[in-house]
């Protein structure tokens, strides 16, 4: 594997710039080790700053690694459920899902069955297919099999 950090030009001028697409394919390069040893904490840094300059992708792969725990402090279930709510109020049918998973499992948020379904329901009727079946699901589990049927 290579060692050091050898990135595209053009993106690292970008990125320094404040182009988000540039800091999050910079981010994504370094988290994969494309351009050099795996580095997840500076991957983290260049995706809050595209997070910062409105970029979803990078909103969500911040919650993603607060989720995994990696490039993060590993006490950040507040900032995590943010993220993915940030997020998924913006639309992104993904955080909407994984926000959904997470207050389902109660996995380091408080567990709310309710709010869940409210977002797998908000990202089924945006034509998510996995969250239309977990919400079929849950309508099931609730002897609401009329309406589970409709998705």
């Amino acid at each position: 594997m290579a060692t050091g950090c050898i990135v595209p030009a053009g993106t690292g001028i970008r990125a320094a710039g404040g182009d988000p697409k540039a800091q999050l394919a910079l981010a994504e390069g370094l988290e994969s080790g494309a351009w050099g040893q795996p580095g997840p904490e500076r991957a983290h840094r260049w995706d809050r700053r595209a997070s910062r300059e409105g970029s979803m992708q990078a909103q969500l792969a911040l919650a993603r690694s607060h989720a995994a725990g990696t490039g993060v402090l590993e006490d950040q279930a507040e900032a995590l459920c943010a993220r993915y709510q940030a997020t998924a109020w913006q639309g992104t049918t993904e955080a909407q899902v994984e926000l959904a998973r997470s207050l389902e499992g109660g996995d380091r948020v408080i567990r709310d069955g309710r709010l869940a379904i409210t977002w797998y329901r908000r990202a089924a009727e945006a034509g998510r297919v996995e969250a239309q079946q977990r919400l079929a699901s849950h309508l099931e589990s609730e002897g609401r099999a009329d309406e589970a049927l409709a998705w």
